[in-house]
């Protein structure tokens, strides 16, 4: 037999709340990081050289794993974890 527990909907709110906010800050920081390697790979004479762009892609993963952990987190905090299933 499973045991199920619930989830109070404040919880809930709070978890997607945060979420989202990790999320727009972080996804905000990857398109300010990828306009900047556009610019700096755009203009004339001073481009960026590969150094510069590796660096910056190291950054912009490293941002990509932090929502992704910080996603995670906040679902296993409410009950969810990789693989789980929320049924209606």
């Amino acid at each position: 037999m499973e045991t199920t527990s619930c989830v109070s909907v404040p919880r809930l709110q709070a978890a997607i709340r945060d979420s989202a906010s990790l999320s727009h800050e972080g996804f905000s920081q990857i398109a300010t990081l990828a306009n900047l390697c556009l610019m700096g790979m755009k203009s004339r004479g001073n481009g960026l050289d590969s150094e510069d762009i590796v660096n910056t892609l190291t950054i912009i993963r490293s941002i990509a794993q932090k929502i992704d952990e910080c996603i995670d987190y906040a679902a296993a905090e409410v009950g969810l974890s990789d693989g789980a299933r929320v049924e209606e």
